[in-house]
């Protein structure tokens, strides 16, 4: 059991109410990024679909890569 008394209570307030928040939203924003991408590839080109509101398409040629 974690005892939070003397000097240990500053720094752990700051880890749970400042840095976790920080760090679920990161995590958070990178799942989705990556869940809302799209890679498709075929014969003539490599397809790169990204967004969720807004889709950015990106074609690139095979020669090209």
């Amino acid at each position: 059991m974690l005892a939070v008394s003397g000097l240990g209570a500053p720094a752990f307030m700051v880890l749970f109410f400042v840095v976790a928040p920080i760090a679920a939203i990161t995590a958070t924003v990178g799942f989705c990024r990556l869940s809302f991408t799209e890679f498709v590839l075929t014969d003539p080109h490599l397809s790169i679909k990204t967004g969720l509101v807004s889709r950015r398409n990106l074609q690139i040629l095979l020669n090209k890569i």
